[in-house]
């Protein structure tokens, strides 16, 4: 799956509610445009540990891997901005998403499958349900789940930096 920053050209205004998370400039290398974006894509986009695989240009109006699109104040790619900001970020956040989110979903995976199991009153199979309640529940956790905990517990800046 893939998630889809939608952005406004650079010459439009930000509304109120965007002027909450200033905005940034970033260049498409395809075509040269520049868009703006702000706000929630913002915050999403130069979040590292949030899975953002596309984003879009205002100018050409097509959507694009991140790696193609470079920040105009910086010159450098969004693609490698993520990846400073991974390397930068605290160690409790990188604990967080490599290790406690996915135990956790595991942990959860596993016993959801086995209430399933009790509930459809099917025999006791501890190698099928292991593996599938890992397999069912930590990828969709650690993807989507994890990064909103991570950011509801330690707000992380990740968009304010340069």
């Amino acid at each position: 799956m893939t998630v889809d920053i939608k952005s406004k050209r650079d010459d439009t205004p930000l509304t109120a509610t965007e002027t909450a998370i200033e905005g940034r400039v970033y260049v498409h290398d395809t075509c040269g445009q520049m868009t703006r974006i702000s706000g929630k894509e913002m915050v999403a986009l130069c979040d590292p540990f949030q899975y953002v695989a596309r984003t879009t240009c205002s100018g050409c109006d097509t959507r694009d891997i991140v790696s193609r699109f470079r920040w105009r104040d910086s010159g450098e790619s969004i693609s490698s901005f993520r990846r400073r900001m991974r390397d930068e970020a605290p160690v409790f956040c990188k604990i967080w998403i490599m290790v406690v989110a996915p135990l956790t979903a595991s942990i959860i995976g596993i016993d959801l499958v086995r209430q399933i199991r009790i509930f459809a009153e099917l025999p006791e199979n501890w190698w099928i349900e292991i593996p599938l309640g890992i397999l069912l529940i930590t990828p969709l956790f650690c993807r989507f789940i994890a990064p909103k905990i991570l950011q509801a517990l330690i707000q992380p800046s990740f968009h304010q930096q340069k």
